[in-house]
């Protein structure tokens, strides 16, 4: 079994199927194999006389570079944490967001609640991701009330996001987000429910 998040897109926002940000999904273990979890490997098979992938699962498609920091940083607050992910990984329907324990290794429940508690930066790259359609009122809210509480926590020179008719989702990657400051990531702990209650809606 794998730690995983997939989302299927309605009504303008994701709504989650499986929330790797709750972790309460499911203790992971790195297998190959199974419909929607990211390879247990990336080397190639090589049976026959070419050479093909083990899995169809290959990198995420960012759409924008906030959505890039903000699992990476993701990624780093779990390590930090004791808990090594991979990812992300498309899953073969495009419509979600996969990430893995390294082979080898499992995740315990106690991890699962230790990322869940200190690395709210999934949820960032997760605001950050476009859907089919937007609800653009929630959406601007959301951001607008989340830049607000970062502001009265310590950041108050954290401008506030400004919109674009034609994408509005590149109004966060305007913020100077400091992924590497451990105050910052307390403050965005602290304020990262707008976001989540967006990401969750619908």
């Amino acid at each position: 079994m794998v730690l995983r998040v997939i989302w299927a897109q309605a009504r303008g926002a994701l709504s989650w199927l499986i929330a790797v940000l709750a972790l309460l999904a499911m203790s992971a273990s790195a297998c190959s194999g199974g419909s929607d979890g990211p390879p247990s490997s990336t080397a190639p098979s090589t049976s026959g006389s070419r050479a093909s992938p083990v899995s169809p699962y290959g990198p995420f498609p960012y759409a924008n570079g906030l959505q890039e920091q903000a699992f990476d940083a993701y990624l780093q607050c779990a390590a930090e944490q004791g808990v090594v992910l991979r990812g992300p990984f498309a899953p073969s329907n495009g419509k979600g967001v996969l990430f893995g324990p390294v082979p080898g290794k499992e995740i315990t429940h106690a991890d699962q609640a230790k990322v869940g508690k200190h690395c709210p930066q999934l949820v960032v790259g997760l605001f950050a991701t476009p859907g089919d359609a937007l609800h653009a009122k929630l959406f601007e809210q959301s951001a607008t009330e989340f830049a607000r509480c970062m502001r009265s926590h310590g950041f108050s020179d954290l401008p506030l996001p400004k919109f674009a008719p034609d994408d509005p989702y590149k109004a966060l990657e305007g913020l100077p987000f400091e992924w590497g400051n451990p105050r910052f990531t307390a403050a965005l702990t602290r304020c990262i429910d707008p976001l989540r209650g967006y990401v969750f809606s619908g």
